[in-house]
């Protein structure tokens, strides 16, 4: 009789979400082994200050391990140790609070998919289980950029691309220094990212200041990462602390804590160890430098376990290009024999899933008892990259996931035929639908019922019905409607002030001013009779949805969005 051993197949097939569908890649069961010193080398980075010799020498060394596994680690980086620390100390003191204190910063109240995210709130990998990992997330802002901006100077085209959000930090003020140490350690990463890209330009056969005019406004997301420690023993299966996946940008930089758990995927279909290596950062390629470099660099599947257990802790920051940027594949990338494999696009493009895989159907929050699918923007967050958002989420009900049947498989182990070029390992598909047109959508027909309201008040002419009317239509064009499809007004609450006054940010808020502004409207004219009602009659709906525990106030209603065109002001 066969033994077990013999029935088993010697691999599996691991499914990733790209932005072509899901994509499957043959992994090896065995358990992961430790990595060779050639398969992630340290690299001494010292160089990096030095004569162009230097730097170029240290290119070639970067060269090396971006087209072998495009993982590395790199010492004598330059980040004051003190800053590390702060940074590690202010992760342990944010995720040591409660899930109550944690949920003001929760990225259910970020339009970009900045704050935390709770444990099981994410899934990298389909074939894997939810990640087991608490994530803390912030993007770029040119407030804090250690190169000095001008806010009032800032590009047109780049200001929509601007995603930061105050209230992550607003939402942690009660924390000690956690703002000025967090966001000292981002600035140290950042300046250091932005040297690192000359390196890489030198790797790439370029002049080193190649792409210096494209990172003045970079995809500079942050990340803490707190995985639990494993309460099950050291042999019992665990779920994954970040499921399979690559990052999305050009590179990251991982701080990882003595603890241990990161593992990459070989070419071979091996899963290998990256262990801690004290006073390093792990270095890795993202998704829009092997895109850049035709396929030369290597943006490599990597996951998390944490089978220790103590806590294990992680502060990734991911790096890219300004968003707004259009870049094709690198001419010294390209030849007759070795043509470009893909297309012009922007980062911001990439990162955010234009190239989505519309086949998905993801319909978003609404519950605080939902399950969680990942989306690309980073990050995890994972945008936020990869998550760590760069892989960002979305909140879903269980009975609101659809796939289409007739999505297509892609095996990353076949050979792709001469009509298509081959399917890159990497993107996380962002396909979603979103209630919150559902509500933008009601909100309009609201307010141009007000406009025409109000206009109906002044008739007969007095006093009062001026007043009235004049009220009444700057609330339909207004307050209550911020974002509308004509552009009459757009505008973002201050978070200063949305932090106390949230009278409109809820369905009973809104729904109370709806039925308000409805009696006012009603009188003794037909017209007023029907517009009165049908606001009021809104209010009501709205006020009853605030008892429906499954419905959640849509983004939208919570902040200006920018949907339908509307930019962030």
């Amino acid at each position: 009789m066969a033994s077990v051993t013999e029935n088993t197949p010697a691999s599996y097939k691991l499914e990733l979400m790209t932005a072509y569908g899901p994509v499957f890649r043959d992994v090896l069961r065995q358990p992961p082994r430790d990595c060779a010193p050639s398969e992630v080398p340290i690299i001494d980075l010292s160089g990096i200050w030095g004569d162009l010799e230097s730097r170029r020498a240290l290119a070639a060394t970067v060269r090396e391990a971006a087209e072998n596994t495009g993982f590395f680690y790199i010492r004598n980086h330059g980040i004051p140790q003190e800053v590390i620390e702060a940074a590690f100390t202010q992760t342990k003191r944010f995720f040591a609070q409660g899930d109550e204190e944690k949920r003001a910063v929760s990225t259910a109240r970020s339009r970009w998919f900045n704050g935390w995210v709770e444990k099981h709130g994410t899934q990298a990998s389909p074939s894997e289980t939810r990640d087991y990992r608490e994530g803390f997330g912030w993007r770029y802002d040119p407030r804090y950029d250690p190169d000095p901006k001008d806010l009032g100077a800032v590009p047109e085209d780049i200001k929509p691309w601007i995603r930061g959000e105050e209230f992550v930090w607003d939402g942690t003020g009660h924390l000690p220094d956690f703002k000025r140490d967090v966001i000292a350690y981002w600035q140290e990463c950042l300046k250091l990212a932005r040297r690192m890209i000359r390196i890489f330009a030198l790797a790439l056969d370029l002049p080193e200041t190649y792409f210096d005019s494209i990172v003045t406004y970079p995809g500079a997301d942050g990340v803490l990462n707190y995985y639990p420690k494993n309460e099950e023993g050291a042999d019992a299966p665990i779920d994954v602390g970040l499921g399979a996946h690559t990052d999305l940008q050009c590179f990251t930089f991982l701080w990882q804590d003595s603890v241990g758990g990161l593992q990459v995927l070989t070419k071979e279909g091996e899963w290998i160890k990256v262990p801690p290596v004290k006073d390093t950062f792990v270095v890795n390629i993202g998704d829009f430098l092997m895109r850049l470099s035709n396929d030369r660099f290597k943006s490599t599947v990597h996951r998390v376990f944490n089978h220790a257990p103590v806590d294990r802790y992680s502060m990734p920051i991911f790096f890219g290009f300004n968003f707004n940027e259009k870049c094709s594949v690198l001419p010294s990338c390209t030849s007759e024999s070795n043509p470009a494999k893909y297309e012009p696009i922007t980062c911001g493009e990439d990162s955010t899933g234009t190239l989505q895989y519309s086949n998905v159907v993801i319909f978003t929050p609404v519950s605080n008892t939902h399950a969680h699918l990942p989306i690309l923007d980073h990050s995890l967050f994972f945008s936020p990259q990869s998550f760590f958002l760069t892989l960002t989420t979305l909140t879903t009900q269980h009975t609101n996931i659809k796939q289409a049947t007739s999505s297509p498989v892609i095996d990353l182990n076949t050979k792709a035929s001469p009509t298509h070029p081959p399917y890159p390992q990497h993107q996380v598909a962002t396909a979603k639908m979103d209630i919150s047109d559902s509500f933008r959508i009601v909100n309009i027909v609201v307010a141009v019922i007000m406009i025409l309201g109000g206009i109906s008040q002044f008739f007969p002419l007095g006093f009062q019905s001026i007043i009235i009317g004049c009220y009444v239509i700057l609330f339909g064009a207004g307050t209550p409607m911020k974002p509308t499809a004509t552009g009459l007004l757009e505008f973002q609450i201050p978070p200063q002030v949305s932090r106390y006054a949230s009278f409109l940010f809820s369905f009973i808020g809104r729904g109370a001013f709806y039925i308000f502004v409805g009696c006012i409207l009603l009188d003794g004219h037909v017209l007023r009779i029907i517009a009165g009602s049908i606001v009021g009659l809104v209010g009501v709906c709205y006020a009853v949805l605030e008892f429906i525990p499954s419905i959640e106030p849509p983004a939208n209603m919570r902040e200006a969005d920018a949907g339908w065109g509307a930019e962030q002001v």
